[in-house]
């Protein structure tokens, strides 16, 4: 789990791609959250707020964990979407699961994560925290 306030402005927020394509084949440097999904066999959660993130790495994320992902918890406002993605990666990661996904509205998410100042972390992240230990 990597929750980070959400950010308006593009400009300002983090994001784990590299906008800029290169030919150098050298110089790419795999996702790590699909490098986590095709490495960790037992893992069942991701939750990432507050970056930026293509919606073709959800689906290939959804592909290399299937069924046995139990959670990928991405803010909406996060999804970079594609024009040139002919796939919808909502309804091929609700296929894939088995169940309704998508991405997490702005409207449904802690006020913390939209706005740091807008309460404690704590009592967001603590609950999540808590479940991984028992």
């Amino acid at each position: 789990m990597w929750v980070d306030s959400l950010s308006n402005d593009n400009l300002d927020t983090w994001n784990l791609i590299n906008p800029e394509r290169t030919n150098n084949y050298a110089e790419i440097v795999p996702n790590p959250l699909i490098m986590l999904a095709w490495l960790c066999k037992k893992l069942e959660e991701i939750t990432f707020m507050g970056y930026k993130y293509p919606e073709e790495n959800l689906v290939a994320i959804a592909r290399l964990r299937k069924t046995t992902l139990k959670k990928l918890e991405f803010a909406h406002a996060d999804v970079i979407y594609s024009d040139s993605f002919s796939i919808n990666a909502k309804k091929e990661i609700s296929e894939i699961f088995g169940k309704p996904w998508s991405p997490i509205p702005s409207s449904q998410l802690h006020p913390v994560v939209l706005d740091p100042l807008a309460g404690d972390s704590d009592e967001y992240i603590a609950p999540y925290l808590l479940a991984d230990i028992r």
